[in-house]
């Protein structure tokens, strides 16, 4: 079964920045219709001409695309995520793996869209509600629940919840690829995961640059995956679907942006990123046999959710100003683009790595290892009993008795009273022993208890989530997706009514004169001519694009140069060759990585132990041997200075 790719436009509102600019809207939006018109920046909707004057003029003409979804500037986060989010949410309760990726322009309110606020919750935090809900509705199905969260920094995966260093990918023949070393964080409640998500996104890259107060300078990628297990007809089934929630970091434009130094490094690792997804993208849609997904850590995340085994949703954000018409047009051709990917979702049945069986075989064991430690714990009881009753033969009077005949000194009775006191010590220390024995039986119980409530804790069902309060919010969601499904129902029928009128209008067409039939005809070559005007012009925007795409890489080139030429000079005046070889040969680029494999420890003690007892030599031509003194410094500083402005 294939499906395509669904894609959705969301238009932010004119921000206090873009107003103070003096930029007019561009952008406008037909929810019916489900399409987008871009006007160009000199376009003059009162005065529009025709389209030849257009074209002989070189002016650029109104582009209409056409998509899944489109929202306008005045939709709200719980809107697009009933209509767009949740039949995607709902595949994921079936078994089936999903995605949705937030794309766009950086400022283009892709993390609002995503994430919200307090006042209006993003996707992301209905989408946890929905899927509780869900699993609430369902009593007779037990769950498991795992969140994580990572980020793509400069090509890097990190863990966001539980920081540490960079994470590798790994291919398993099953699995497929996955994150080596990620935590996995189990949870049974949408606030618990919503926890997890605040967690991760307080340790976000961010910074502010001229387009973003809070640009994300990553991706970042929350990752839930849902096992539930439920009996059909006396057998067991078990369904795991895995959804990733994906914010991409905004593509960047070097001029706009104004990125310096490590804002530059991160740009030029976000736009790198972004370019590999866009082939990624268009190779699929061409059916190359040969998908580049391994040119970037992003694009092979992704792998399953383009072109693989998932239902996907691209959520792709614009800004309505004038002065982003290029970046607008962009981000739609982008999308429009996307929309033509063929996915094949399948449910995922069985699999060989649920957690929820192993978790549940744990559960039955740790409750056999229960019973047998509470049966023991009354053997011990019944034991202790027979001891004491054993230890109380001995009254207060024999004591004395003792004392009497130890007095008058009967070796016979004298013995035998020692004797007694032997044996009564001797099962006091067994006493003793066994109090100890049963004490620490007694704690292992109430620790295999504890564990036995975390497990059981961890797999959830639908009995657990229903309380009063809860009920009342979930019927208010319910009657909020009955209503999105009756207007989804409408817009279909409305779908369904252009259509047949449309086939009305054809078949009358087909019954009209021959003077008629010839301006039909004309009516559709200038509908046809339109078309070719506006491929021309995007075929001439992506090449003023790429060109622009070009010339950052030139400017990037050039300073990559000059900083290797002012790092060579520094290495060449100030290091011995000798330690030069040294580096050098202990050094090993990586070429699949893209970056030198790591020095271990000892290799770098050793190395430090050998500089500080070597003798220091200046290298050859090295000033301060030749010239002496300040002078050499002066000539050293003044080659520097030279590199530096070259």
């Amino acid at each position: 079964m294939s499906d395509t790719v669904k894609v959705i436009i969301r238009c932010r509102p004119f921000n206090q920045k873009e107003a103070n600019e003096g930029a007019h809207n561009v952008v406008f939006s037909n929810k019916e219709l489900c399409t987008v018109t871009v006007n160009p920046p000199d376009y003059d909707p009162k005065n529009p001409g025709n389209d030849k004057d257009a074209k002989s003029m070189g002016k650029k003409v109104p582009r209409t695309f056409t998509f899944d979804g489109v929202f306008g500037i005045e939709s709200k986060n719980i809107d697009i995520f009933l209509e767009s989010f949740r039949p995607v949410i709902h595949s994921l309760m079936e078994g089936f793996n999903a995605c949705i990726f937030a794309y766009g322009q950086t400022g283009s309110g892709k993390t609002y869209t995503m994430a919200g606020d307090k006042n209006q919750p993003g996707c992301t935090p209905n989408s946890f509600q929905f899927l509780f809900d869900q699993i609430a509705k369902n009593t007779a199905v037990e769950y498991l629940v795992t969140g994580s969260y990572i980020e793509i920094y400069n090509e890097h995966v990190m863990d966001l919840i539980t920081p540490g260093g960079n994470l590798p990918l790994r291919e398993h023949p099953e699995k497929g690829i996955f994150i080596a070393g990620l935590t996995e964080h189990t949870v049974q409640t949408d606030e618990q995961l919503l926890e997890l998500m605040d967690k991760g996104f307080s340790n976000r890259s961010v910074a502010a640059t001229k387009m973003n107060a809070t640009s994300s300078r990553s991706h970042s990628i929350f990752m839930v995956k849902l096992e539930c297990a439920e009996t059909i007809q006396n057998k067991e089934t078990i369904r795991v679907g895995r959804l990733n929630l994906v914010d991409l970091a905004g593509s960047e434009r070097q001029g706009k942006t104004g990125a310096e130094g490590q804002r530059l490094s991160e740009a030029n690792a976000i736009n790198l990123s972004l370019t590999t997804l866009g082939i990624v993208i268009q190779k699929l849609v061409d059916g190359s046999n040969h998908i580049p997904y391994r040119d970037s850590v992003l694009t092979r995340l992704l792998q399953n959710s383009l072109g693989g085994n998932s239902k996907t949703l691209m959520v792709a954000a614009v800004n309505p100003a004038s002065t982003n018409y290029d970046e607008t047009m962009s981000t739609l051709r982008y999308a429009d683009q996307a929309k033509k990917i063929k996915n094949k979702p399948k449910v995922n049945e069985d699999p060989k790595d649920a957690q929820i069986r192993e978790m549940r075989d744990r559960i039955k064991k740790l409750e056999d290892q229960l019973q047998n430690a509470m049966q023991n714990g009354g053997n011990v009881l019944i034991l202790q009993q027979i001891q004491q009753k054993i230890l109380q033969i001995q009254p207060d009077e024999q004591l004395e008795e003792i004392e009497e005949i130890e007095e008058y000194s009967d070796p016979q009775q004298a013995e035998q009273m020692r004797i007694l006191r032997e044996n009564q010590k001797i099962l006091s220390a067994k006493m003793l022993e066994q109090e100890q024995s049963t004490s620490a039986a007694k704690l292992t119980i109430q620790d295999m208890k504890n564990t036995l409530k975390t497990l059981k804790n961890e797999v959830i069902s639908g009995k657990q989530l229903i309380d009063q309060n809860r009920e009342r919010e979930r019927a208010l969601r319910e009657a909020r997706i009955k209503l999105a499904e009756r207007l989804e129902r409408e817009g279909n029928l409305r779908k369904e009514l252009d259509f047949k009128e449309r086939k009305i209008a054809e078949n009358h067409a087909k019954r009209l004169s021959t003077g008629q039939e010839v301006e039909g005809l004309k009516r559709k070559i200038e509908g046809l001519k339109g078309a070719i005007k506006g491929t021309i012009q995007d075929i001439q925007e992506v090449k003023e694009e790429q060109q622009r795409f070009l010339d950052d890489l030139v400017r990037e080139q050039q300073n990559a140069i000059q900083a290797i030429d002012q790092k060579s000079l520094l290495i060449q005046l100030f290091i011995p060759p000798h330690e030069i070889d040294k580096i050098s040969n202990n050094l090993k680029f990586n070429e699949s990585a893209l970056k030198f494999d790591e020095i271990s420890r000892e290799k770098i003690d050793r190395i430090m132990m050998e500089a500080r007892n070597a003798k220091i030599k200046f290298p050859r031509g090295n000033l301060v041997a030749q010239e002496g003194g300040l002078g050499g410094l002066d000539m050293q500083r003044e080659a520097v200075e030279k590199t530096v402005v070259k």
